[in-house]
């Protein structure tokens, strides 16, 4: 039995019945797919004191919710860990090597090098990083054995005991998966045990996370700009807003790319408040990944009053990327003005928030 990393909320395994799978060559594709997954996940009061008792982790209920539940957050189905070697590029150990019978292998779910460094994972389908704010996850693990059976395979919370239970049995030497619900141990990570005799291949695909349902914004980053220095150049027609300062944020999810690009690593819905000081009469726009987002724009026609502008944009891939331009098709390069109204720099901010 198994306690979450937070003392307060229990959070607990779900296995479904395992489904049995012909069997197949190691190398052979594992389809990508989705499944179903509870919208809320919490103990009840009895289970709750139960767990304080024994430092377990208990079986959920969905049928109430209570004011601590943890709530479903959907992504697209991706693929989070591959370990049979050259199908899935990545970082050990989410890219391998096999897993060893009786070794424990600890998968840093919310790791940003697996996630966006020079090595993560860009294939089959990345899940992005991670949020600090997920307190379980959603999974679907496959067993392939490498040479004759393994008994049984079971992942917990990293830093919490091993639970005397299985996530799955492997006794057939088949392929086999079964779907579970995983909370998050240290650093929001899980680990994984094969009982073997043999070693076994996994590979664990995830369709969201399930975190706080009260505890406001997902993730926040403020971006900014001072004029002067910044901004020194006008902003042509086909060109973005540059905001180089960092102001507060809360987590690695929303991040920079450059001067005027921002990577939103999730899937989910940004409220995106912007405003610049500008000379000219003109508009600005919100892009993503490339594409203008016409229900966005904003523009002034007269006057020396700010460009404000404030909308939700919604993202369907993980790493998708933002910017505030200056439209393509304008006639108008945008002076962003410097000390404006006084004697100081005048700043310009890109507030991105993620709501859901």
């Amino acid at each position: 039995m198994i306690s979450s990393k937070y003392p307060r909320r229990v959070v607990s395994l779900l296995a479904f019945l395992p489904i049995m799978l012909t069997a197949q060559r190691a190398q052979e594709t594992i389809p990508l797919k989705n499944w179903s997954t509870p919208r809320y996940w919490h103990a009840s009061r009895a289970e709750k004191e139960a767990a304080a008792k024994l430092d377990s982790q208990l079986p959920q209920t969905v049928n109430t919710v209570s004011p601590d539940s943890l709530t479903f957050v959907a992504i697209t189905p991706c693929r989070l860990v591959d370990t049979r070697g050259g199908i899935f590029n990545g970082i050990t150990p989410f890219n391998g090597p096999s897993i060893a019978s009786a070794t424990p292998v600890t998968f840093p779910v919310q790791s940003s090098a697996e996630a966006t460094g020079p090595d993560a994972n860009t294939s089959p389908a990345p899940c992005g990083t991670i949020p600090s704010t997920a307190e379980a996850y959603s999974f679907n693990i496959t067993v392939i054995p490498v040479a004759g059976t393994a008994n049984y395979v079971t992942l917990w919370p990293t830093g919490s005991p091993q639970p005397v239970v299985s996530t799955l049995n492997a006794t057939q030497g088949v392929i086999v998966a079964n779907a579970a619900i995983i909370a998050a141990g240290t650093s929001g990570s899980v680990n994984l045990y094969n009982s073997g005799p043999a070693a076994i291949n996994v590979v664990i695909d995830m369709n969201g996370y399930f975190a706080p349902g009260t505890a406001g914004p997902i993730a926040f980053a403020d971006f900014f700009a001072l004029m002067p220095p910044n901004n020194a150049a006008t902003v042509a027609p086909g060109t973005d807003v540059s905001f180089p300062e960092d102001g507060p944020t809360s987590a690695s999810s929303i991040t920079r790319l450059g001067a005027s690009s921002f990577n939103l690593a999730t899937i989910g819905t940004y409220q995106i408040l912007f405003q610049v000081s500008v000379d000219e009469a003109g508009q600005l726009i919100l892009t993503l990944n490339g594409v203008d987002q016409p229900y966005t724009v904003v523009g002034r026609a007269t006057g020396t009053s700010q460009i404000v502008g404030i909308a939700q944009v919604g993202t369907t891939v993980v790493n998708s990327i933002l910017t505030v331009r200056n439209p393509a098709g304008n006639s108008t390069a945008l002076t962003i003005t410097p000390l404006a109204g006084g004697t100081r720099p005048v700043s310009a901010h890109l507030a991105i928030t993620q709501i859901q």
